[in-house]
């Protein structure tokens, strides 16, 4: 199983919230989040 993309969401509402999806090659999703230091992740 290899990562095929890492996605960020930004939630309005919540501007030190952020969501990660990373993507597989065999079609499956994993969820995460972080709320310290979003800005940081996202580069």
């Amino acid at each position: 199983m290899k990562i095929r993309a890492i996605e960020t969401v930004r939630v309005a509402e919540r501007p030190n919230l952020l969501w990660v999806e990373v993507h597989t090659d065999e079609g499956i999703t994993g969820l995460g989040e972080t709320f310290f230091l979003s800005r940081t992740v996202e580069e």
